[in-house]
């Protein structure tokens, strides 16, 4: 199935990926994909700006595509500077980019279909992760260790701290002065940098497999362990994180993404995991989606979840099968934009769609590179049709994508629906 879809259109692929799938059962979850797309090159992670997927795409650089309509995300620009890309961070409108052999790499991305290199840092090695706290980046140099940039001014990053190599770092999470190492050829390192000149080895965690990728949150460090999966660290003392359990997964896990009390684990073999993690001592399988390439990162974009799986960026949708209220009677759950008319227009186009149960909703109009050009209604709305006239002004003809989006109160669930729709002068 895996090398059908690679050869088959996109169109032809999304398609076969809606019919297919994935469920596990024990808490009624699925992933449905919604949508997917090719990539230039070997998607290695992902990252979310506003409303643009900015994957770190391997030899083809950085490539960024417009998710304003999840089903169809489309390929807006790349970044390339003849070097392997394999992690991004993104503030504001500035991505930092884990340049390989070339270190850091700073772009603009105020026009993502004509990102801008505006400063740069070449370390001794090979960058492969970087964490940016506060105006401090800390790029995990794989061969050379740990350098700390201070990226205040982004045209002109400093060194002003580093960490020799224990062994192979991999990746790197920092919480004030505390900084968390996972080291590939050992496990979790913690170090303390109140003094960048002099850092202090604090504590140190053995793995057979070493570590590959660090997330956390207030409470708990995730570490992604290779073959041996992943391993939850309690921070009660951040200084001395505290080993709970190790989550198994079916082969080598690349990165860990968290969002609320969930983990999406990025498992080569074994693709995207979501896992909960709401009692750290005890993590649950919820849902797997059996990638057909290699999982490598996920990111959080509203309710969706964006994999980079090989040579494709899939966009999924975590839910429950089923949503039930008290009286054990199934919820309608119709959201959506129903048609808008005349499409193309001219002057004025009605946009029609419906709600099921009342909900707090927001209808905003978006650019081709994702931004926000107008809200034309927000509020509360009771269960029923709607048409609402759209009348551009000060506009330029082109494509733009009606997005509504809400919070369903009765299913406690955020929803939303989007439109394309062609402005012609």
């Amino acid at each position: 199935m895996g090398n059908l879809m690679r050869n088959l259109p996109t169109t032809a692929t999304i398609l076969i990926l809606l019919l297919s799938t994935v469920t596990f059962c024990q808490y009624d979850w699925q992933f449905d994909v919604i949508g997917v797309t090719n990539t230039p090159g070997q998607a290695q992670s992902v990252a979310i700006y506003d409303n643009v997927a900015l994957v770190a795409d391997g030899d083809a650089g950085l490539s960024i595509f417009n998710i304003v309509i999840p089903e169809v995300p489309i390929y807006v620009s790349s970044y390339f500077d003849d070097a392997f890309v394999n992690d991004i961070i993104v503030s504001d409108n500035i991505a930092y980019l884990a340049h390989w052999n070339r270190g850091v790499t700073i772009v603009d991305l105020s026009q993502p279909a004509s990102p801008d290199s505006i400063g740069a840092f070449n370390t001794l090695g090979t960058t492969i992760d970087l964490f940016l706290y506060e105006n401090l980046l800390y790029v995990a140099d794989f061969l050379n260790g740990l350098v700390i940039l201070d990226v205040t001014d982004n045209s002109n990053p400093q060194q002003v701290g580093y960490i020799p190599p224990f062994g192979y770092t991999a990746s790197v999470a920092v919480n004030g002065t505390t900084i968390y190492i996972a080291d590939q050829d050992y496990g979790l390192l913690t170090y303390s940098l109140a003094d960048t000149i002099n850092p202090v080895l604090l504590d140190s965690f053995r793995l057979d497999t070493g570590g590959s990728d660090i997330t956390m949150t207030a409470e708990n460090l995730y570490l992604a362990c290779g073959q041996e999966g992943m391993v939850i660290f309690d921070l009660n003392d951040p200084l001395h994180p505290d080993s709970l359990t190790t989550f198994d997964t079916p082969g080598y896990l690349n990165r860990v993404t968290i969002s609320d009390t969930i983990a999406y684990l990025a498992d080569d073999t074994g693709g995207l995991i979501a896992v909960s993690v709401n009692n750290p001592l005890n993590p649950s399988l919820l849902a797997i989606f059996d990638s057909p390439n290699t999982a490598r990162g996920s990111a959080v974009y509203g309710d969706y979840l964006l994999l980079a799986d090989g040579d494709s960026l899939f966009v999924l949708l975590p839910s429950y099968i089923n949503s039930i209220d008290n009286n054990n009677n199934l919820l309608p759950v119709s959201f959506k934009i129903t048609g808008c008319y005349p499409n193309p227009f001219n002057s004025a186009t009605t946009i029609r769609f419906e709600i099921a149960r009342v909900t707090s909703i927001s209808l905003d109009i978006y650019n081709i590179n994702g931004k926000l050009v107008t809200n034309l209604e927000k509020g509360v709305f009771e269960n029923g049709s709607y048409s609402i006239v759209w009348n551009p002004e000060n506009l330029v003809s082109g494509i733009y994508f009606i997005k509504i989006s809400g919070r369903n109160f009765a299913l406690q669930k955020n929803q939303s629906s989007t439109a394309k729709v062609i402005y012609l002068k």
